[in-house]
């Protein structure tokens, strides 16, 4: 019997994987009136009329403007307290969008995790399927030595 010490993790990181989703940006209803916004939206990405883009985490509208803290940056990025406060004028908004779950995208990664975590379990439970490749397992063969 053979024991794979691996299959436990890799069930377990798909697991994890599997409660994980993908998101993409959507227009925000009632974009690009920031008035529209529904209440509790915890991140927007902005397009401003000159095209540029930017995100706003806990964007707020008072008066005439819109106002936000700026992004993480990098990795680590900026706990909240730290972040900096952003106000952009409602009349320079060109659009607004916010993250939705993708299903689609998080079904693909999640699919393709799992044949990946499958083929790896395979090979490593058939060693002959790795036969001439020289790979994981199975009977080596030895080459002749030159004389």
């Amino acid at each position: 019997m053979y024991s794979f010490p691996f299959v436990r993790p890799l069930a377990t990181l798909l697991a994890i994987v599997s409660f994980t989703g993908c998101s993409s940006w959507r227009p925000a209803p009632g974009s690009p009136d920031p008035a529209q916004l529904p209440a509790g939206t915890d991140e927007i990405r902005v397009t401003l009329s000159d095209g540029s883009r930017l995100e706003l985490h806990s964007p707020v509208l008072r008066a005439d403007s819109l106002y936000g803290l700026e992004p993480k940056s990098g990795s680590g990025g900026h706990a909240p307290a730290t972040r900096k406060p952003l106000a952009l004028a409602t009349a320079n908004i060109a659009s607004l969008e916010r993250p939705e779950d993708d299903s689609g995208k998080t079904t693909a990664f999640v699919l393709g995790f799992g044949l990946l975590a499958g083929a790896i379990v395979y090979l490593f439970a058939n060693p002959s399927a790795t036969d001439g490749f020289g790979g994981f397992g199975g009977a080596h063969r030895t080459l002749p030595v030159p004389r």
